[in-house]
């Protein structure tokens, strides 16, 4: 019995490994320069409630909230 178990284990070991693998090939796939790897995270984080504040606004208690997930934009000038 815990021969199956062990089989049974490794097997959903490995189903999961070949999940994360293919989640990591698609997310390589929509980023094809670092530029665009920075975007796909960005959307994820505020698609999960993340809040984006932004380099050069002013930030207080209003945007910044103690234990709040924040994300910084930086803005690249020419």
């Amino acid at each position: 019995m815990s021969g199956i178990t062990k089989t049974s284990g490794a097997t959903a070991m490995r189903d999961e490994f070949l999940v994360e693998a293919e989640r990591f090939v698609s997310f390589v796939n929509n980023a094809p320069s670092p530029f665009h790897a920075v975007d796909q995270v960005r959307k994820k984080l505020l698609k999960e409630n993340f809040v984006e504040l932004k380099e050069k606004s002013r930030w207080d208690s209003s945007t910044v909230k103690p234990f709040g997930i924040h994300v910084v934009k930086l803005i690249k000038e020419a």
